[in-house]
């Protein structure tokens, strides 16, 4: 289920990509990034085809890695907390984040946090595109 490097380091290492060499997030449209293991496994289980960047910034290598897997849309759902929004916004600026949507989950909760699937969708349903992030966090 995990995609470990084999040098061991968190920055060439992207989770959930072997459970997304399945049917479940190659081919795809559309799949999510977000920071732990548990909140990819949480995602995937409730259908929400997803990868955890092992923390809240995407290494050069993730987004390589990423790229690869020929999926149309990418939505960073990092956590709810001043960390999470930071990942975001330094994923744009480092360029790694073209075209991504982004959400904003609340305050202080991860994704797998949100046990409930109907509330998960709505949140995930409310992606932002980058413009909207740099105005929101602003305020």
């Amino acid at each position: 289920f995990f995609f470990q490097a084999e040098d061991g380091i968190r920055d060439t290492s992207v989770t959930g990509v072997q459970t997304c060499a399945l049917p479940i997030c190659f081919g795809k449209d559309h799949i999510y990034i977000v920071e732990g293991p548990l909140d990819c496994i949480w995602m995937n289980h409730m259908g929400f085809p997803s990868v955890a960047i092992m923390g809240s910034s995407i290494s050069d290598d993730q987004y390589w890695r990423l790229s690869k897997m020929g999926v149309r849309e990418v939505t960073m759902a990092l956590d709810g907390d001043k960390a999470g929004i930071n990942g975001m916004l330094a994923a744009f600026k480092s360029g790694k984040a073209s075209g991504f949507n982004f959400v904003l989950l609340p305050s202080g909760k991860d994704p797998n946090d949100i046990k409930d699937k109907q509330e998960l969708q709505r949140l995930l349903d409310n992606k932002i595109s980058i413009i909207q992030l740099l105005t929101l966090t602003q305020e």
